[in-house]
């Protein structure tokens, strides 16, 4: 099954009044100021839906079935499928727009010179005031380029650099930073996949204990990077160093108060019993 016959198969579902109760009525939320950050690909569908908080929702194809996220109270308590996921349905049969993405763009960067595309990357880099960071990192070797990811996240989360940063965009950089990680997860390249992880989660925690706040990130996110974390735990063969590394990473998390494991769904224990340790 395709990504676009599985959502044929959705909305037929939905006109058919088959889905649960909270999937009705979810055009309040087909408005580009209420859904964000919106991308396509073979196959999967991906927005942030800002309702009560900040909603993560992704509608994929796996096992040629159609598979539904959302990190909503509604999802996780009923299953099936919320407002929200209707919603993302509803604006990609509406506004396909929405959803381009870049496949576009790499295609035509595909078919350019070497000239040009050196012509493109200068321009950037003179417009750009994050650029040149961006690629000195991208051309660094793989586990170089994790121990920078690490301290731009380090340093992203300090309190001293809070105030440069809206929530929003705070967001929008530990989500790229995240998709790096799930990029050296897809090459096996775990312990730098972990590395990224484990510098977000704790400073997430950490930002979290600094403002007593439980609305800094979207609902759902510090743990979906958790959960990255947990499963290349399992995939990982780690050496008597990695090992150690792997022990002082959990043993830092460990010292958050209880609360905000509770609030942002990051359980320890849960690392410390694939390492056998509990």
């Amino acid at each position: 099954m395709t990504l676009k016959l599985g959502l044929r198969n959705f909305q037929r579902k939905k006109r058919s009044n088959k889905m649960h109760s909270t999937s009705k009525n979810p055009s309040f939320y087909v408005n580009p100021s209420r859904m964000i950050n919106c991308r396509k690909t073979k196959d999967y569908l991906e927005a942030q839906v800002l309702g009560t908080n900040t909603y993560r929702v992704r509608i994929s194809i796996k096992d040629k079935e159609l598979s539904e996220y959302c990190s909503c109270p509604a999802f996780a308590n009923f299953g099936g499928s919320c407002k929200h996921v209707a919603a993302v349905a509803a604006a990609y049969e509406k506004h396909p727009e929405w959803f381009k993405g870049f496949e576009g763009i790499i295609r035509k960067l595909q078919n350019t010179s070497k000239e040009k595309l050196i012509e493109i990357v200068e321009l950037i880099l003179n417009s750009v005031s994050e650029a040149r960071d961006i690629i000195e990192s991208e051309l660094g070797n793989e586990s170089d380029r994790a121990i920078e990811y690490s301290k731009k996240i380090r340093n992203l989360l300090t309190a001293d650099s809070m105030g440069e940063n809206s929530v929003e965009n705070l967001y929008r950089r530990l989500d790229s930073f995240f998709q790096r990680a799930r990029g050296f997860f897809k090459s096996k390249d775990y312990m730098s996949c972990m590395s990224i992880c484990y510098e977000i989660v704790k400073g997430c925690l950490s930002l979290d204990d600094k403002w007593g706040s439980t609305e800094i990130f979207p609902e759902g996110f510090v743990s979906e990077v958790w959960d990255l974390y947990l499963k290349t735990l399992k995939e990982v063969k780690l050496s008597k160093a990695e090992l150690d590394i792997v022990r002082n990473q959990i043993k830092r998390l460990n010292n958050f108060e209880s609360y905000l494991f509770d609030q942002e769904g990051v359980y320890p224990g849960e690392a410390e019993k694939i390492l056998g340790l509990v």
